[in-house]
């Protein structure tokens, strides 16, 4: 069956990836080896004294197709060819090419190419989503945008009825703090909001903005309660939170939240024990480093066995943010946002709002004038003439908190790739294709995120 030919006069096209190969390609192939390409065919550009007929008797199972008056199609019929391994067409593509290379009656030969359209999403605000072009997610997307059958469980503060969300969230949730009770976020700082439209915000619906795993859906896992007026976790509450995710068949779980101890089994024995349990589920955790600017050693759930911690890196991309846990131990890093993490209220990770509806002014709310943060959702209760509202906006906001669920978003490109990943096989294509940060040294773990290469790991691991 004779396959299809890509067209190569399409506007806006951009190379997938493809796992380095270790055959023996000619040199100028060499860089080219990560680029996707139809197996058994080369085009080839014959001198015009060349008789193609020479070229089929001395390559068994070659045939030549004419495409225009310049340009032949050579493809390759080997025995068996539908049994070969991916690496191994490629092999036999590679070697292809170059008999032809050495050929006199031949101008130029080259590999037939894969090109693919470059997605970028039309949400309104995507423009303003700094960090997804920094960890090349819009070249991930070109591989795939997520799968509905992928779910991320955000373990935060609960749901809001945003609209960027409301069509993610599926309809099972859990409230840890009111079992029973809805899990909707009521309090002043809409916290999971923004975590969960970083990691899959419904995307390509000219509005708003744009999530890392566009076609994930999401668990709405609720850890917070108010205590002494203040939004805390509980760790029985996260206990709780994460066998409740695992029984609902999570794929991937984001904790953006912290404690200054280490995970060690003395301190923190419940705590490895669940994920533990997670992990045997094969659920892969994610986990912000934590802000405190110390090592992510101290820090929980980070430092647990099977989290991957993520720390936070800052519009340059060079360095930590200054808030940002780091280390040897971290797992990797991803775009957090900039700005300093202040006591005395003066704290830039604050951002401002962007957008059309603006986020309002309302007691508990804090609001800069910056773009240092990531962009993403979020939801203000107010009061207006004495009626209670709801507004649902944008706003920039800084922190490992953020860092984590661009983690967790391309794990679940990644699953959709590949769904058959184990959690430890999904830790080490992160850190085998992070990029690394030289200026940061052992603070930054293996490097920055990158997407692109993580998503095409995990495919090319599924066509092995």
């Amino acid at each position: 069956m004779t396959r299809s030919i890509p067209i190569a006069a399409i506007a806006a096209l951009a190379f997938t990836s493809f796992a380095s190969s270790t055959f023996a390609a000619p040199a100028e192939e060499q860089a080219s080896a990560g680029l996707d390409l139809i197996p058994y065919e080369v085009l080839v550009k014959f001198r015009p004294s060349a008789r193609t007929a020479d070229t089929k008797a001395d390559i068994p199972g070659l045939e030549i197709e004419a495409r225009t008056s310049k340009l032949d199609v050579a493809r390759l019929r080997p025995a068996g060819a539908g049994l070969y391994r991916r690496e191994q067409a490629r092999i036999a593509t590679m070697a292809l090419l170059d008999r032809l290379r050495k050929r006199p009656d031949v101008e130029y030969a080259q590999p037939n190419y894969l090109f693919e359209l470059s997605h970028t999403p039309n949400d309104t605000l995507y423009a303003n989503q700094w960090h997804y072009p920094m960890v090349r997610l819009p070249q991930a997307w070109d591989i795939t945008r997520g799968s509905a059958a992928i779910k991320i469980a955000i373990l935060d503060t609960g749901r809001t009825y945003h609209p960027d969300l409301v069509s993610k969230w599926l309809p099972n949730e859990y409230n840890a703090d009111q079992p029973g009770y809805n899990a909707t976020d009521k309090s002043s700082f809409s916290h999971g909001t923004h975590v969960a439209g970083i990691a899959a915000a419904a995307s390509n619906n000219a509005s708003g903005i744009a999530g890392a795993c566009q076609n994930c859906m999401l668990l709405n896992v609720k850890v917070s309660a108010l205590v002494d007026g203040r939004i805390r976790i509980p760790l029985s509450h996260v206990i709780s939170g994460i066998d409740w995710a695992i029984a609902n068949d999570a794929d991937v779980m984001n904790m953006s939240f912290e404690f200054g101890e280490p995970c060690t089994q003395l301190r923190m024995p419940a705590l490895r024990d669940a994920i533990a349990r997670a992990t045997a589920s094969n659920i892969v955790m994610v986990a912000a480093a934590g802000n405190a600017d110390s090592v992510v050693d101290n820090t929980s759930p980070a430092s647990c066995p099977g989290a991957i911690s993520v720390a936070a890196t800052d519009r340059d991309a060079k360095w930590l943010s200054s808030y940002s846990n780091g280390g040897p131990a971290i797992g990797i890093t991803a775009p957090g946002g900039g700005g300093e993490l202040l006591q005395s209220g003066t704290s830039t990770i604050y951002g401002a709002t962007t957008g059309n509806p603006r986020c309002p002014s309302a007691p508990g709310q804090v609001f800069g004038a910056n773009a240092y943060g990531a962009l993403s959702s979020w939801t203000v209760i107010h009061t207006e003439n004495g009626v209670p509202q709801t507004t649902h906006c944008y706003r920039y906001l800084s922190g490992t908190s953020m860092a984590a669920p661009h983690v967790a978003g391309t794990v679940g490109l990644m699953l959709a790739a590949n769904p058959g990943l184990t959690p430890l096989e999904v830790q080490s294509i992160l850190q085998g294709t992070a990029r690394p940060m030289p200026l940061c040294g052992p603070d930054c773990g293996p490097g920055l995120l990158d997407a692109h290469a993580a998503v095409a790991a995990a495919r090319d691991l599924a066509g092995q």
